[in-house]
């Protein structure tokens, strides 16, 4: 269910998540109720219940001796990440002045899962260069749907162009086009890779779309050289 996920990656627990969806389909109502409509321990959901009235996301009324429950508006959750985003600015200058970025010319490292992946995407806007990708299949569109808007608008604003060679069967293709600042074009079908390979500046990144997906980060100008000149060959090749 895809607004329970989304809830508990916004910081709520599964029962958390449970308890406030089954309220905004309720209404008011008792604590008893929404246990065993979501099927948990009574205990367990006025948990919940006590978790979800600090975080200012549900309120209760007492009427005859009982409680009854009802939700805050979902508006309230962006505020919660307002107020969030606001205590982080307020120590974000100290965590920076101590992050020193190790001037290495070569390295390797792994990003793993959907998190690892966000983690870099957010290094390539940081980087702010151009990029080019072959193999591109459109699979970001459906394993990071929710974050590939934030990547496109930020490259946008940064003035990054990308060169994109596409897979002959790849997804989503016709989301991309639409965007700004980014040409593409087609591989013959016989030309097949399991991975997709992403140059920028002088990295090379290899990203594997498996169920657990994982990018492996090359930091080196000779690769990078390297990975550039086949890409360039693989574009006069490929359908417009």
């Amino acid at each position: 269910m895809k607004d329970f996920e989304i809830l508990k990656n916004l910081g709520l627990t599964n029962t958390e998540s449970k308890v406030y969806l089954e309220l905004l389909e309720l209404g008011e109502t008792l604590a008893g109720k929404i246990a065993s409509n979501i099927q948990i321990h009574r205990k367990n959901a006025y948990d919940a219940l006590a978790s979800l009235l600090q975080k200012g996301l549900v309120v209760y009324t007492i009427k005859k001796g009982r409680k009854y429950w009802k939700p805050i508006s979902p508006e309230k959750i962006i505020s919660i990440l307002k107020e969030k985003e606001s205590q982080l600015n307020v120590i974000l200058p100290i965590l920076l002045s101590k992050f020193k970025e190790t001037k290495i010319e070569q390295s390797v490292e792994v990003f793993e899962g959907k998190e690892g992946m966000k983690s870099f995407y957010d290094f390539v806007l940081r980087i702010g260069k151009d990029y080019s990708i072959f193999g591109a299949s459109g699979e970001l569109f459906d394993k990071l749907e929710f974050y590939v808007q934030n990547f496109i608008d930020t490259a946008l604003k940064k003035h990054m162009h990308a060169k994109l060679l596409f897979e002959y069967n790849a997804k989503n293709i016709n989301k991309i086009t639409k965007i700004d600042n980014v040409e593409f074009r087609i591989l013959p079908q016989s030309v097949k890779s399991p991975t997709q390979i992403m140059l920028f500046d002088v990295y090379s990144a290899i990203i594997i779309w498996s169920e657990v997906p994982i990018v492996v980060l090359i930091k080196s100008k000779e690769i990078s050289k390297g990975f550039d000149e086949y890409f360039n060959l693989l574009w006069k090749q490929a359908g417009k």
